[in-house]
């Protein structure tokens, strides 16, 4: 296995937060940002022991957060 099946396939939209190797940010800002796509970096690698991602989503005003996760098979 290796991140090198389909290069540029798996990316995310979020802002990586600098210094991390696996934390993003999905901030909406006056509604300019209502959608987007999150992968696990690396995919379909395998992950070190205790390896944590985290993925944090911002809404603002009257906006909620909806996330809908599918399970993908190379």
């Amino acid at each position: 296995m290796g991140g090198g099946l389909w290069p540029g396939k798996y990316r995310t939209d979020g802002i990586k937060i600098p210094g991390a190797m696996c934390e993003y940010q999905f901030p909406t800002n006056n509604h300019s940002t209502t959608r987007g796509r999150f992968y696990s970096p690396f995919y379909p690698s395998s992950y070190t022991k205790n390896s944590k991602c985290v993925y944090r989503f911002k809404a603002s005003g009257v906006l909620g957060v909806y996330v809908f996760l599918a399970v993908l098979c190379p």
